[in-house]
């Protein structure tokens, strides 16, 4: 499976999160792996064949939600994992067709 598994960061409590995204091809691979790199993400994986991006991080997830957006990409929270903390880091949500319908 593609992606960059890493050490943490900075000690915060963090969360694994995970994306459906349209990805259809590597370069839509390599512009979810751009973006996320762009904004200082490098504990990640993309998986081409399932569609899926899971990001460990501190962030919120709707933040997350929004660097993968910005590569044009539609991004669907599938599910949030944390380690504990207390810190909540947003909520997962099922959504069926474009608009939830």
């Amino acid at each position: 499976m593609p992606g960059i598994d890493v050490g943490k960061g900075d000690g915060e409590p963090q969360a694994t999160v995970e994306f459906s995204v349209n990805m259809t091809c590597h370069n839509c691979e390599n512009k979810i792996k751009s973006a996320l790199e762009q904004k200082g993400l490098s504990n990640f994986q993309i998986n081409l064949s399932n569609q899926s991006v899971l990001i460990t991080s501190n962030k919120p997830t709707e933040q997350l939600k929004s660097y993968l957006e910005s590569t044009g990409k539609t991004a669907v929270l599938v599910g949030v994992g944390g380690e504990g903390g207390g810190r909540s880091l947003g909520a997962a949500v099922a959504m069926v067709g474009k608009d939830g319908d």
